[in-house]
């Protein structure tokens, strides 16, 4: 009975360690995710990210935080996907552009994406949100702003509710900053859907 036992013991272990094998051996090229969120993310001369990052087989991605000197400062940073829903929340998001006097700033953001078989919708909010230069208010979105809501200050340019379909994928970010060469993305949800 103990050598039957041992047998398939052993048989069971050879099994997992083949099936590691296998799934360590995908190729290069498989096909990302369908979901994905993240909390910040940079390209340009300032570059980081993306921070709590989650997808539809690694979620929940939290962060303590997503700062850089001088640039960004957030609370915490919660992140979730499932298959077909994704969600991103940053808490207490400050963007200094002080080269211009200017300031972005929300008591809290989110986005969020879900795809319905072969589309995708997705939204933003933005609670108790302000633009300012040289310390004058500018802009308060209001809590559910309408996709790619724009607000042009000397030297930036800020999107509410970013939305972008790029291959079929819809990104959706809360807040997206472009100043020159730099631009910030906070709080996105990505949800490509189900093509036949």
């Amino acid at each position: 009975m103990k050598r039957i036992f041992r047998r398939a013991l052993v048989a069971a272990s050879s099994l997992g360690v083949v099936g590691g094998i296998a799934l360590t051996a995908l190729p290069a090229s498989a096909a990302p995710p369908p979901v994905q969120s993240w909390g910040a993310l940079a390209t340009g001369p300032i570059h980081f990210g993306p921070v709590a990052y989650a997808n539809s087989f690694d979620t929940p991605g939290v962060a303590s935080n997503a700062n850089y000197t001088n640039f960004l400062t957030t609370g915490m940073v919660v992140d979730r996907a499932s298959f077909t829903t994704g969600y991103s929340l940053v808490n207490s998001p400050l963007v200094q552009l002080n080269f211009i006097l200017g300031k972005i700033q929300a008591s809290q953001i989110s986005s969020w994406c879900h795809i319905f078989g072969t589309h995708a919708i997705g939204g933003s909010y933005i609670y108790n949100g302000s633009v300012t230069q040289n310390g004058s208010n500018v802009f308060n979105p209001i809590q559910t702003p309408g996709p790619n809501t724009v607000v042009h200050i000397y030297g930036a340019t800020i999107t509410f509710n970013a939305q972008n379909v790029l291959g079929g994928t819809l990104y959706v970010s809360a807040i997206k900053v472009q100043s020159g060469p730099e631009t910030l993305y906070l709080g996105t949800s990505t949800c490509h859907p189900f093509v036949a």
